[in-house]
């Protein structure tokens, strides 16, 4: 089986996918990229260093928009177009074009949680489960019919980046039955539409802490965001607070003290770590930098 992938993963990604389908007797025929990145961001040299270190045999196409590059996928003879984190919607052109049809990694329990970012709203919402959906392609965005479909556990070190790599291994185990069944024509089952909700790009209020909300809130949003962190306004400070975690009720500091204190109120500062009180309990944040 000829293979395509449109993606903006890292080359250590691309080439995993590589070796697995070379160790089941296919091929990665073509690689097709963009010079932007999941957020609509234009990162040229970026995913030049990326790309360059991809597998020297696989061909790459690196692209501003899907349309023109039609008569040149069709010289890969592709029978399958594998898609994982890609931020151009395939046209209909495109996705007539492999024999076998388009297939989706999605990361969410599908129809739930569509759209660009479902991981870091899945994180932002405090999930225990993250789901993975492989889904046949069609016009829309991520609502073709299911193939497989999984959950997987979200540990409490878990970030965007680290599920990321989660949600493309279990992938990379699942390729085998993935293409059995494509090769079998199998349909899918259709997606509920009444089900589906939508994970848009984080805007100014995912990106910026409210201290009036609950220290496990802001927990969820500090992880959700990953390494660039959640913006907070600290006693007339700027932060970027990346890692923190809602404290029990065994912290020294009595409940009473706590609910009496302004939201935002900075209640010890030491070298690894700052206690925050927030709208409803305290908050340790363990990775942040001040601006």
């Amino acid at each position: 089986m000829r293979v395509g992938l449109f993606s903006l993963l890292s080359d250590e990604f691309v080439n995993t996918l590589h070796e697995a389908l070379d160790r089941m007797g296919h091929k990665l025929a073509v690689l097709v990229t963009s010079r932007y990145d999941p957020q609509g961001r234009f990162v040229s040299n970026v995913r030049l260093q990326a790309v360059a270190k991809v597998e020297p045999s696989i061909p790459i196409i690196v692209v501003n928009r899907l349309e023109p590059i039609g008569k040149a996928l069709e010289a890969f003879d592709l029978d399958l177009i594998l898609v994982e984190v890609f931020s151009l919607r395939l046209p209909r052109a495109i996705l007539a074009i492999p024999r076998l049809g388009c297939v989706n990694v999605h990361p969410s329990f599908l129809p739930r949680y569509r759209g660009p970012s479902p991981i870091g709203w899945q994180l932002f919402n405090g999930e225990a489960f993250l789901g993975v959906t492989l889904h046949r392609m069609d016009v829309g965005f991520d609502t073709g019919p299911v193939l497989l479909q999984w959950r997987t556990r979200i540990g409490r070190e878990d970030t965007p980046q680290s599920l990321r790599r989660k949600v493309h291994r279990q992938a990379i185990q699942r390729l085998p039955q993935l293409l059995r069944l494509v090769e079998s024509g199998a349909p899918g089952t259709p997606q509920n539409d009444e089900e589906a909700t939508y994970a848009p790009h984080f805007g100014q209020r995912e990106w910026t802490i409210d201290w009036s909300r609950s220290a496990p809130e802001i927990a969820n949003q500090a992880r959700a965001l990953g390494d660039r962190g959640a913006l907070a306004r600290l006693e007339g400070r700027q932060y970027r607070i990346k890692r923190a975690e809602a404290l029990g009720r065994s912290r020294s500091t009595p409940r009473a003290l706590a609910a009496t204190l302004a939201p935002g109120t900075i209640v010890e500062a030491n070298t690894d770590s700052l206690v925050i009180s927030t709208g409803c309990g305290l908050l340790r944040a363990t990775a942040y930098v001040a601006e």
